[in-house]
Order: C-alpha cells, then structure tokens, then sequence
C-alpha cells in the first residue's frame, strides 16, 4: 500500500506531463476544428457554384419578391440540393465553427477575468445558427406556399446571426487587444 506522501509525489512529477497533454489536445481541437471550418466553407463554395447563386443565409434582409426571385433562380434541383446542405453540412457547421471560436477565446482568455464568457458569445452564435437553418429549411421545403410570417422570421433570424458573429468577433479582438496590451507593458517595464 502506498502512503499519502507517495501518491502526492507521484501526482506532483506527473502534473506536467498531464499539463502538455491537455496544452497538445487542446492545439490538436482547435487545429481539427480550424480544418472542418475550411472543409464546410469548401463545400458551401462548391454549393453556391452549383446554385448559380448565394444560399439563402448569405442574403441580407430580404422580402417576398426577393426570396422568390432567388427561389425561382435555384429551381426545384437547387432547392432541393440547397436543402440538402442546409440540413446536413450547415447544420454541423454551427458545431465545427463554435469549436473553433471557442479555442481561440480561451487561448485569448488566459489570464483575464471574465474573458472566457466570449465563449457564451459563441454559444448564442450556434443557437442562433440552428434555428436560421431550420427556418431555411422550412422556406426551401415550403416553397412556394410560404407566409410572410415565415420569411419575416427567417430573415430576421439571419439577421441576427450575422450580428452575433459580429458581437463574437469583437469580444474575440478585445481579447487579443487586451494579451498585446498586457505584453507592449510587461516590455515596457522590462
């Protein structure tokens, strides 16, 4: 049986090495999830060209005339394709991006109070982003029997999305300002 000093010791020679393994597996994430970020932006590039058009939650705000004009451009095979996408690459999108992000913060974060709250930014982003894609959905299945309700509300929803990653992306610069700052001083000072 070993003694308590043991265990401690034992604990204390391995505490780097776990430090390392959570340093790398946190590298290898956000490495991951930067290299699903391009994947999913490959495969949207790759559904516009085919689209001939934008997707839908690339329109800014937009109306009826708009949204059936852009409707009518993709056809039956865009729309369904489009639908497609939307429910399978667009979906885990939110998921890929949100990892990512949330890396990036809490490596900005380090040290600073209340910094890693940004990742509840990101967490608002992807929330936001699911229901924008059910909405999408709901427009390219519903076509063309759609209320004004229904395209008001989607609209909307994109609207905020972009506004939330807006949001998100500033909390992320803040943070990168505030890790320079703190360094232009440490050397300032050395």
């Amino acid at each position: 049986m070993q003694s308590s000093f043991g265990q401690s010791s034992l604990k204390a020679r391995l505490a780097p090495v776990f430090a390392l393994a959570a340093r790398l597996a946190g590298r290898t994430a956000l490495l991951a999830a930067g290299l699903g970020v391009v994947f999913c932006m490959l495969g949207f590039q790759w559904l516009q060209a085919r689209l001939g058009a934008p997707m839908l939650d690339m329109m800014g705000p937009y109306q009826r005339d708009e949204l059936v004009e852009r409707m009518l451009l993709y056809g039956e095979s865009g729309r369904v394709l489009h639908a497609r996408f939307t429910l399978f690459l667009d979906m885990l999108f939110p998921l890929v991006y949100g990892g990512f992000f949330a890396g990036l913060i809490s490596l900005a974060s380090r040290h600073i109070r209340y910094g890693a709250g940004g990742v509840f930014a990101v967490i608002a982003v992807m929330l936001v982003d699911w229901a924008e894609n059910l909405q999408l959905l709901t427009l390219l299945w519903g076509f063309p029997g759609l209320s004004d309700a229904q395209i008001a509300a989607a609209s909307a929803t994109t609207q905020a999305k972009v506004l939330a990653i807006e949001f998100a992306f500033l909390w992320l610069a803040g943070l990168v300002f505030v890790q320079l700052w703190r360094r232009l001083k440490q050397l300032g000072r050395g």
